[in-house]
């Protein structure tokens, strides 16, 4: 993905598992008809097109929010290279995405996928979003990613350090990932 600038560890870190998350949904779709893409295991579960149109959804947003904070912080001069301090909150936000799932959330309105979406558009803007999310990663580099805070998109009341909000996103992504593949371990799941 994008660049070769040599990133602080903590940006570097979350490149890795950005390129990850891509592999990981990649390799979830390839092979994938239309339907299977569709399936549900229950009427109340999603999809795999489901999930990864969620992650698009949420990704809608929070792209948007995180090219204003980095290029505020940028314009403000707002710059440092500090171990990882993540708050409780931060920390506990991340902890409770990370698969498997200890506990289920509804989603905010905001963030729920379109019904039935088609997996063929949705692994596209899926791409799109990841190669702007590694843009974002680079431009990024040289800020202090623990003074930096941005509002949660789908939360606005909660302010989290540009570091955290990194970590909190690509936790998601893993969550959701995770429940995809469980989608297509179900033992009634079928590629064609």
């Amino acid at each position: 993905m994008g660049s070769t600038e040599k990133l602080c560890a903590e940006l570097e870190n979350n490149r890795r598992q950005l390129r990850e998350v891509l592999q990981k949904a990649e390799s979830l779709v390839e092979g994938l008809d239309a339907d299977a893409a569709r399936w549900r295991p229950a009427p109340d579960r999603w999809s795999v097109s489901e999930c990864l149109d969620h992650l698009n959804a949420t990704s809608r947003p929070y792209l948007s929010d995180l090219a204003a904070t980095v290029e505020q912080a940028k314009a403000r001069g707002v710059f440092g290279d500090r171990p990882p301090k993540r708050g409780w909150l931060g920390s506990w936000f991340i902890g409770t995405l990370e698969p498997p799932p200890t506990r289920a959330f509804k989603a905010p309105k905001l963030f729920i996928p379109a019904q039935a979406p088609e997996l063929t558009t949705v692994m596209e803007e899926f791409r799109s979003h990841k190669k702007r999310w590694d843009e974002l990663l680079v431009e990024s580099n040289g800020l202090d990613l623990w003074k930096v805070k941005m509002r949660m998109s789908a939360f606005k009341l909660i302010k989290m350090s540009l570091g955290e909000i990194y970590a909190f996103l690509l936790a998601h992504e893993r969550r959701h990932l995770w429940q995809a593949e469980q989608v297509v371990a179900h033992p009634e799941f079928s590629r064609r």
